[in-house]
């Protein structure tokens, strides 16, 4: 859980963390707080440092598409359209 000024402000799921990159993760957690505030992209810029540029990039490539099919699946059209223009600005 993260907490925010001694409130519970997100609740981290690691459902899907598993064997493999470490950064992987990390990318993971960064990209998707994007969700929750509108000033992460220092986060992820951070987070990008941190892994080589290779995984940077599959990681947000990957996520994208992820991310970007779950909203159009249940039929979340602007947050589809959030994601794809992500993927546009950071890839």
């Amino acid at each position: 859980m993260l907490v925010l000024d001694g409130q519970i402000s997100a609740v981290i799921d690691l459902d899907n963390a598993g064997p493999g990159p470490r950064g992987f993760d990390l990318i993971t957690f960064a990209l998707s707080s994007q969700i929750l505030q509108s000033n992460s992209a220092t986060f992820l810029d951070e987070a990008l440092h941190r892994v080589s540029a290779s995984l940077g990039t599959a990681a947000i490539a990957h996520l994208i598409l992820r991310f970007s099919n779950w909203a159009i699946r249940t039929g979340h059209d602007a947050e589809a359209n959030h994601w794809v223009a992500e993927g546009d600005r950071l890839l």
